[in-house]
């Protein structure tokens, strides 16, 4: 058919009009002596009803190897690995010969076949380097990109991202961040030249590179009290609603550019791009009040507030007993008699509490937790208050420290809204703990049964954390 065609050079040149408004819409390197080239077989002298447009390679998300002799996929939209774009055609019997008709886009980056032949009319032929051009880089990011891999469908300024490999990464000296409802925890950072998001794989924006971040995030030290990041009380937990203290958390991504909120509960990685000469990005939690930042670059924990630590107690008040008669002249004599008993199972050092709050600076919570309570009068005939102010103290280095919990109240031992609370010094981890409880009695009815303060005998035990 080769000798027969009919003016092949004006087809080759519309071909590859339409091969470069094609292109027009690609992410594609372009030879600068890319052309259109017809084909055939060695031994032939009848063209091929294929023409090859190139040398250009397509930007790929993920580049297909192509096997030797394969001229890409049937579809339009697919691209392979080589630098050929193929265009299907027609021929039409005219007299005299041939005319080739309707070209169509056939194959993105295919390989020549094996014993092909590319040849032009005007015997231009490809050139030698033609393997040798290489992909574009992806699309720019935008500058100030931020990403996320568990961004929702919410948040406008956080882009969805898959698992990011950093390329470059930090030494990191990082501790976790307490707050009463979650703990984050940097483990790695680093800067990466791509990240693959939910519209394909993008690069920084120019003279900018993404600083990435991997978080973690799990229960706080009072996660049991603060669900989600919400002001919440399940109908289990210890507090009343009413005497919590109010916690909800913000999580600010702060850069050089501004402030971007992000979702209080955002784990995983986290993507942002910031100017190659300003290589830095903190994260900024607060809660309850309480703000502290980690820095992307280095791990350090600004304003950190102490780790929460426990201590094992075994400790049994022994029953105490009380006795109280009453003095009214020209009547019988009444008395009070009562009873005590209580274990004190584990001690915590804590910088906040859900009824306190954070303790102060350079100060912490020291709270003993009690079970097994029990109290023994006549509760027909008296009335108790307990004075849990004066029935404890914890002392350390020559200081006494009072209860600051409830007042009084009505005491069975698991009620966690009456553990003896202390506002002690950060650095001390030693306590002499003193229990000496104090009920307040009110005989019914009054003047005939006996009335006032009972104290039952001390008991004192240490305190060691860590």
């Amino acid at each position: 058919m080769g000798e027969q065609v009919k003016d092949p050079d004006q087809f080759l040149e519309k071909v590859e009009e339409s091969w470069r408004a094609d292109l027009a819409e690609e992410r594609v390197t372009v030879h600068k002596e890319a052309r259109c080239y017809f084909s055939k077989g060695e031994e032939s002298k009848d063209i091929d009803q294929l023409a090859f447009c190139g040398p250009a390679r397509h930007f790929t998300e993920e580049p297909e190897s192509d096997s030797a002799g394969q001229t890409g996929t049937d579809s339009p939209d697919a691209v392979g690995s080589g630098v050929w774009d193929t265009y299907k055609f027609e021929s039409a019997a005219i007299e005299g010969g041939y005319q080739l008709i309707d070209p169509s886009a056939n194959a993105k980056g295919s390989n020549i076949p094996a014993g092909a032949v590319l040849f032009r009319p005007d015997g231009k032929t490809s050139p030698d380097d033609a393997d040798k051009v290489a992909a574009p880089p992806p699309p720019s990011a935008g500058a100030g990109f931020i990403g996320l891999t568990t961004a929702g469908e919410g948040d406008s300024q956080v882009s969805l991202v898959d698992t990011v490999k950093i390329e470059k990464p930090f030494k990191l000296d990082s501790s976790p961040v307490e707050t009463p409802n979650r703990k984050y925890q940097l483990g790695a950072a680093g800067t990466t030249g791509r990240v693959k998001t939910r519209e394909g794989t993008r690069v920084a924006a120019p003279n900018e590179v993404f600083l990435v971040g991997e978080f973690s995030v799990s229960d706080g030290m009072w996660s049991e009290v603060y669900i989600g990041g919400e002001d919440y009380n399940t109908s289990d937990d210890p507090f009343p609603k009413e005497k919590i203290v109010q916690v909800s958390g913000a999580l600010t991504l702060v850069t050089s550019t501004g402030r971007v909120a992000l979702p209080f509960d955002g784990q995983g990685t986290l993507v942002v791009s910031v100017p190659k000469d300003r290589v830095s990005a903190t994260l900024e939690i607060a809660a309850g009040g309480r703000v502290q930042t980690i820095s992307f670059t280095t791990g350090k924990v600004t304003d950190a507030v102490p780790e929460a630590l426990s201590a094992g107690l075994n400790v049994q008040y022994p029953t105490g007993k009380v006795h109280l008669d009453s003095v009214n002249p020209g009547f019988p004599t009444f008395v009070f008699d009562g009873s005590h008993t209580i274990r004190f199972v584990n001690a915590l050092l804590t910088p906040f509490h859900p009824m306190k709050g954070w303790a102060a600076k350079n100060k912490m919570w020291l709270v003993l937790e009690t079970a097994d309570a029990q109290d023994e009068y006549d509760n027909f005939s008296f009335s108790i208050e307990r004075d849990f102010t004066n029935s404890s103290s914890a002392k350390a280095k020559g200081v006494t420290y009072r209860n600051v919990g409830e007042a009084s109240g009505d005491w069975d031992g698991d009620n966690q809204t009456l553990w003896p609370i202390f506002e002690v010094d950060q650095a001390v981890k030693t306590f002499r703990v003193s229990y000496h409880p104090v009920w307040r009695v009110t005989g019914q009815p009054k003047g005939y049964q006996p009335s006032g303060t009972v104290r039952f005998k001390p008991m004192s035990f240490d305190v060691t954390f860590g």
